[in-house]
């Protein structure tokens, strides 16, 4: 099976998270990287990523069961079912937590820097903050299963997105008004949404 990546760049981290080789056109590196085995021992490995990528056959055919991810934003009828309102605050809730875990990481690492110059921070990555995440889910939040990655992982891309939005401002790279350090979001004020 192959993973085909929306980059050179993100098929090479794909090959150092798996064991698996990037595959060369004419000597250089491509998009794609050969999985050996079950897709299913890579798939945390992939999404840590990106969910944006394509599953092919080893001849390069799609796989028909393989899907790919497209972004809309829409609205939909609030559900009058309250089991069913109830799940998907869970998720808005997961999202909102995931946000205010990654920003406690950056500013602990942000004192920590501050009184010991040699303190190693989580880089503000949608690679690292995540893995720092899923180490020590458990602990952090032990009810992390009741809810689906993606709402986790929306979470810290916006923070993400935000921490970025705040650099590039503070270092004059970015138009408009400047942008302040993000904020802990709180339940009353954020906007519900889980997925990025």
């Amino acid at each position: 099976m192959i993973a085909v990546m929306r980059t050179k760049a993100q098929a090479q981290k794909v090959s150092e998270l798996t064991g698996c080789k990037v595959l060369l056109d004419e000597g250089k590196p491509t998009r794609k990287v050969s999985l050996t085995g079950d897709f299913e021992q890579y798939r945390d490995a992939l999404e840590s990523v990106s969910v944006l990528f394509q599953l092919c056959d080893d001849t390069g055919e799609k796989v028909p069961t393989g899907w790919t991810v497209t972004g809309a934003s829409f609205e939909v009828e609030w559900p009058k079912d309250p089991q069913v309102a109830s799940g998907i605050r869970s998720h808005f809730g997961a999202r909102r937590f995931a946000f205010n875990w990654a920003l406690t990481k950056v500013k602990s690492d942000m004192e920590a820097k501050k009184e010991n110059s040699d303190h190693k921070s989580t880089p503000w990555t949608l690679e690292a903050l995540p893995k720092q995440s899923n180490q020590g889910k458990n602990g952090i939040a032990p009810w992390w299963g009741d809810n689906s990655k993606e709402a986790y992982a929306s979470g810290i891309a916006d923070l993400v997105q935000a921490l970025s939005n705040w650099s590039s401002s503070k270092h004059g790279k970015r138009k408009g008004r400047n942008v302040g350090f993000p904020q802990f979001k709180s339940k009353r004020k954020d906007v519900g949404r889980c997925f990025r």
